[in-house]
């Protein structure tokens, strides 16, 4: 166990959630905002962007790329975007590629769709962040940044949520960490010049989002599409289904519907 997993698994139950303390609130987007299955999501995503560009790329080579990108960007510690990280493997594999960056744009506009069977829409969803957003809450898109913003866009259409809402959303052309990184959420809170003590972040995966309580953040573990890699439990965070979340800050699930 390292000393991250121990900061997270802790000995004490953690503190009710206090909302009266805070202003800002960040949320994860896949399994939170976004009901996901995972596993699903991601053999339909492969499958539609290799196929995409198979008469320029071998399909295989493309999938077995971006899997290793993925690794690139979560544990990139170099002063440069999950962009270039990605943009330089690429290139490595598939010479000249960086010039069509905008077809792949075009595919996340379009044929990432074809995605979009994984990721059942959670009526209510939109609703409940304009009433967050009403309070006079700051949002913040908290999604782990291996994405290009118009992948983030097209997944908050999914989910029936205006991005206009947020006043940051974390994508791969502006971020040069990723979860379970603390610094990713370092990144966020002096891009934004936020006091951790005054945030809430919100996600269903205990290891990637509730790391931000190691930065003096506070935490809710939704428990709706939970990830638990390493059988951390919940009881530890505030937690609960959407309802509850709702119900947490007040909004009337019955409206929210």
């Amino acid at each position: 166990m390292t000393m991250t997993d121990k900061h997270l698994a802790g000995t004490q139950a953690a503190p009710e959630l206090d909302v009266s303390r805070a202003d800002t609130l960040l949320f994860d987007l896949d399994g939170t905002l976004l009901p996901m299955d995972e596993e699903l999501f991601v053999k339909l995503y492969m499958h539609a962007l290799s196929q995409a560009f198979a008469d320029r790329y071998d399909p295989a080579l493309m999938q077995k790329t971006l899997w290793e990108s993925v690794g690139l960007m979560v544990g990139n510690d170099l002063d440069v975007t999950n962009e270039t990280r990605l943009w330089e493997l690429m290139e490595s594999r598939f010479p000249g590629i960086s010039t069509h960056k905008e077809d792949f744009d075009a595919f996340y506009r379009t044929g990432f769709d074809a995605a979009q069977p994984a990721c059942p829409i959670r009526e209510g969803t939109g609703a409940f962040l304009e009433e967050l957003k009403k309070q006079g809450w700051r949002l913040i898109l908290a999604t782990n940044p291996i994405f290009p913003e118009t992948a983030v866009r097209q997944r908050l259409q999914w989910a029936g949520v205006d991005p206009a809402i947020f006043a940051d959303i974390t994508t791969y052309e502006n971020s040069t960490r990723c979860k379970p990184n603390p610094a990713y959420y370092t990144e966020i809170l002096e891009r934004n010049q936020l006091d951790p003590a005054k945030c809430i972040m919100i996600g269903n995966d205990t290891s990637e989002d509730m790391i931000a309580r190691s930065l003096g953040m506070q935490t809710f573990l939704l428990t709706e599409h939970l990830i638990d890699r390493k059988n951390l439990g919940t009881d530890q965070w505030p937690h609960g289904d959407f309802p509850a979340l709702m119900k947490a800050f007040g909004v009337d699930t019955e409206a929210g519907n």
